[in-house]
């Protein structure tokens, strides 16, 4: 677009472009370990200004915040490669004065992610490419829950950015959410520590939080939906990723049990055979004279990890017909400070092609054996298919959406199934706030040579958002207008 000082320059931006393929680090978790969060993301900044200034006196906050786990790798992507298109439509078409915006990443820091919260600076000029850039996104991640931090960068936007359209002008500023999981119901004061560096006394309500941050902004969760089958495929990619970076087999199997876990604990996957042979840890009891192997064991000794797994499979044409039955034990704690209570797991079962989600707990009990959950029994038959589809509910669309619900208006949880429509969202919004119709903005996407695929696909999905906001104009404009007090009246009178 090519604007004034202190503005994003298009034309710059598009040039960088057509020459720059690093959109943004994607990287395995062993380099992970080797690097740094970069200052240009530092979560540990524990402030976040939108200041008005000479080149933009009437700023507009937008905070774009996107999930950097497996299922949504290349949203940044598409942000950044739209990111000139953005800035130019928002300016030339008025839809907010003087915007300035703050990237920020968002993965799951309850189950270890190295990098879970990355937050930028607002900016207006082409530092937001170099914004975007410096984001680092691990190669898979999250911990297979359903849910993600988000509750955490409410947190944080919530108590530590400071808008001077807020305080000057009494004008909110616009938060952006786009991901497809839930959030933690607690703002962990432990997690606050670790990754602000800030101590609060004690844990807080997920749902306090989101009303807090709606006080200084207009929040809305963009959610790409997925087909059940990308869904699914991205549910399990992360429990995948981890048994075959251990060496573990996951595909070609007749029967496969594969354990994660998210902390230091050792927990270790049983298999009773049909024989009443059992397979698990020792490595006498390792391979089974029926086929089945416990290939992958993590957290007995040597180097410890918090994205813990276990696998115990039979190839294909290896199972034996008979009766199965697999449970988990704690064996030991070794997370630091933690020497009982509960330890959450996750169990992918597959036998015969089909698949099976368990989600558990071992008991807290002073032995092993009354630390021992049974999770599955079951009889098995090479020629049929005796387990069916697993219970995915966490990451139903209905129960993701009602939690965003619960927290935001619904007209503010908008629906997409094309995840490249997110900057047409975000251009939809900021227009309808500022007063044009939802189709004065439709029109717009058709001058700029958009699909009419998608610019159907952004009428649906801002459809109540738009009525949201014309029924709020409708019953301001229709209520009475006050009369003008009598002067005699403005006296107060003693009673």
């Amino acid at each position: 677009m090519g604007g004034g000082p202190g503005g994003y320059e298009g034309d710059v931006a598009e040039r960088a472009r057509s020459t720059d393929t690093n959109l943004a680090q994607v990287v395995t978790r062993e380099v992970a370990q080797q690097l740094t969060i970069s200052h240009l993301q530092n979560p540990k900044k524990l402030i976040r200004e939108c200041r008005d200034n000479q080149f933009n006196p009437e700023t507009t906050p937008i905070v774009v915040i996107t999930d950097i786990t497996l299922t949504r790798a290349k949203d940044i992507q598409n942000l950044y490669v739209k990111l000139p298109m953005l800035m130019g439509q928002i300016v030339m078409q008025g839809y907010a004065t003087d915007p300035e915006i703050c990237f920020a990443a968002v993965g799951d820091a309850t189950y270890g992610d190295k990098f879970p919260i990355q937050i930028g600076e607002f900016e207006s000029d082409n530092k937001l490419d170099d914004s975007l850039k410096a984001i680092i996104r691990e190669e898979g991640g999250g911990g297979g829950t359903g849910q993600e931090s988000y509750q955490l960068m409410a947190y944080f936007f919530a108590y530590h950015s400071v808008l001077d359209s807020l305080e000057k002008r009494h004008q909110k500023g616009k938060c952006f959410f786009i991901g497809d999981e839930g959030f933690y119901s607690k703002v962990s004061r432990k997690e606050v520590q670790q990754i602000f560096g800030e101590t609060i006394p004690n844990d807080l309500d997920s749902a306090e939080v989101f009303k807090k941050l709606q006080e200084k902004y207009d929040v809305f969760f963009i959610y790409p939906k997925k087909p059940w089958e990308q869904r699914k495929e991205g549910i399990d990619a992360e429990i995948r990723d981890r048994v075959e970076k251990a060496g573990g087999r996951f595909k070609g199997v007749d029967i496969r049990a594969s354990l994660a876990w998210n902390d230091y604990t050792d927990l270790d996957l049983h298999c009773i055979t049909p024989t009443g042979f059992e397979i698990y840890f020792p490595i006498a009891n390792k391979k089974s004279p029926c086929g089945g192997e416990l290939d992958v064991d993590c957290n007995a000794g040597g180097p410890q990890t918090r994205k813990a797994v276990e696998n115990i499979v039979w190839a294909k044409g290896k199972a034996k017909k008979g009766h199965y039955r697999f449970f988990v034990e704690n064996y030991a704690y070794h997370e630091p400070g933690q020497h009982d209570g509960e330890v959450p797991f996750t169990v992918l079962l597959e036998v015969n092609g089909e698949t099976k989600k368990i989600t558990a707990k071992t008991p807290n009990a002073d032995s092993r054996e009354g630390r021992r959950a049974e999770v599955a029994s079951f009889d098995y038959d090479p020629a049929q298919r005796q387990i069916k589809e697993a219970d995915y509910a966490g990451y139903d669309d209905a129960v993701i959406l009602q939690q965003w619900t619960s927290v935001l208006p619904a007209e503010n949880v908008i629906k997409i199934t094309d995840s490249k429509g997110v900057v047409d969202i975000i251009l939809g919004v900021l227009a309808l706030w500022n007063g044009r119709s939802l189709e004065d903005y439709i029109t717009d996407m058709k001058n700029r040579d958009q699909t009419e695929p998608r610019q159907n696909e952004i009428r649906t999905a801002l459809a109540d958002l738009s009525l949201a906001r014309g029924l709020e104009k409708v019953m301001i404009e229709g209520l009475p207008k006050l009369e003008k007090p009598a002067e005699s009246d403005k006296k107060s009178k003693r009673l």
